[in-house]
């Protein structure tokens, strides 16, 4: 058997373990729930937890062009829960995409991060019952024309 015969068959086997091990790293980054929004595909973290939910997206550097928290309250809070948003330590502006019975309800648009530490935070509330809310890149729902009533679909 040639060198050549040999090398091949170990490059071919380098190559895939190394392959694999970048796929491995894209899902275990957190955004591996993908999302169907319309006909826009997303990966999200999904936090169903208090501990979770309360950390959120605070202290992250950024998300990825189609990446996105999904939070899902029908686990830690009774139906009907009204819960507010704040940006408290946020690094980047969002999106805030208000869902019920999967349905997008409504969109809250270019929320700012804070400029300072200081700064005060307002709290920016659903204008009805929902029981998800998606945070994205800011300025994702316009370039993405995602709308009120468009469907929010988990793929398996």
């Amino acid at each position: 058997m040639s060198i050549a015969n040999k090398i091949i068959p170990l490059l071919l086997i380098l190559l895939l373990s190394v392959a694999c091990g970048s796929l491995k790293k894209q899902a275990d980054d957190g955004y591996a729930m993908p999302l169907m929004i319309g006909n826009k595909k997303i990966y999200v973290e999904k936090v169903d937890t208090k501990e979770k939910m309360t950390k959120g997206l605070s202290g992250r550097e950024k998300l990825k062009e189609n990446q996105g928290m999904l939070f899902d309250f029908n686990r830690e809070f009774p139906k009907g829960t009204t819960v507010g948003f704040w940006m408290k330590e946020m690094k980047f502006d969002l999106d805030l995409i208000w869902i019920n019975d999967r349905k997008i309800i409504a969109i809250e648009s270019d929320v700012p991060a804070p400029k300072s530490p200081g700064d005060s935070l307002p709290l920016y509330y659903p204008p009805s019952m929902i029981d998800m809310v998606l945070e994205v890149n800011a300025g994702w729902s316009k370039e993405n024309d995602v709308k009120i009533g468009d469907e929010v679909k988990f793929e398996n």
